[in-house]
C-alpha cells in the first residue's frame, strides 16, 4: 500500500515537468505576412477553404522541394500551425484587405461563396527563387462553380534559408492572393439559397 502510495506521488510531481533538448531550443516557429483588416462588407462572406497541398509538404517543418522532388527538411524551422491553415488564413486576411469583404475559414449561415485552392507547387526554382502555382475556383452555396482561374507566381530569394523561403512564398501569396480578389470582384452577386 505504501509503495502505491509513493508511485502515485511521484507520478503526480513529475507531471507538470517538461524536458527540452538542444533540438527544442532552438527551433524558430515561422508564418506568412499577411495584413489585419476589418472587412466593409459582410455578405456574401467568402469562405476559405483550406487548400489541397501535396503530400511532402504536410509536415510540422519548414519543407522547401525542389522541381528535382527533393525535400530540404529544415528541422529548426517549424510551421505556427498546419502549412493549410497558415495558407488559408493568409488568402483570407488578403482578401478582407483587397475586397473589403468579409472573409471566414469556417462555413458561415449566412450568404456565402467558398473559395477552393489547390497548391500544385510551393518550392525551390533555381538559382534561389521560390515558386507558388495554383489553381482556384469559386463555388456557390449550392457547390455550383461560378468562376476561378490559375496562377504562377515566383520571389527571388536572397539566399537559401527557411525564413527567406517563407518570406518570398508570402510575397507569392500577396501575389495570387491579389489574382484571386480580382475574379472574386468580376463574380456576378451570388444566390444566397
Amino acid at each position: 500500500m505504501m509503495r502505491l502510495l509513493l508511485l502515485f506521488v511521484a507520478l503526480g510531481s513529475l507531471s507538470g515537468c517538461i524536458i527540452f533538448d538542444k533540438k527544442s531550443e532552438t527551433t524558430t516557429f515561422l508564418q506568412f505576412k499577411s495584413p489585419a483588416t476589418e472587412a466593409q462588407k459582410l455578405e456574401p462572406a467568402i469562405y476559405v477553404v483550406r487548400p489541397n497541398l501535396p503530400s511532402a509538404l504536410r509536415r510540422p517543418n519548414i519543407i522547401m522541394l525542389t522541381p528535382e522532388g527533393e525535400a530540404v527538411i529544415d528541422d529548426a524551422h517549424r510551421w505556427t500551425a498546419p502549412l493549410e491553415r497558415l495558407m488559408a488564413e493568409a488568402v483570407a486576411n488578403h482578401l478582407t484587405k483587397l475586397t473589403g469583404q468579409a472573409t471566414t475559414l469556417q462555413a458561415p449561415e449566412k450568404s456565402f461563396v467558398t473559395l477552393i485552392i489547390d497548391v500544385d507547387h510551393f518550392e525551390l526554382i533555381p538559382p534561389k527563387k521560390a515558386v507558388l502555382i495554383l489553381h482556384y475556383h469559386f463555388e456557390q452555396v449550392d457547390g455550383t462553380s461560378i468562376a476561378g482561374g490559375q496562377g504562377t507566381w515566383i520571389e527571388p530569394m536572397h539566399e537559401l534559408s527557411a525564413r527567406e523561403f517563407v518570406d518570398a512564398q508570402s510575397q507569392n501569396l500577396t501575389k495570387a492572393s491579389a489574382a484571386i480578389a480580382k475574379t472574386f470582384q468580376n463574380l456576378p452577386v451570388p444566390s444566397s439559397k
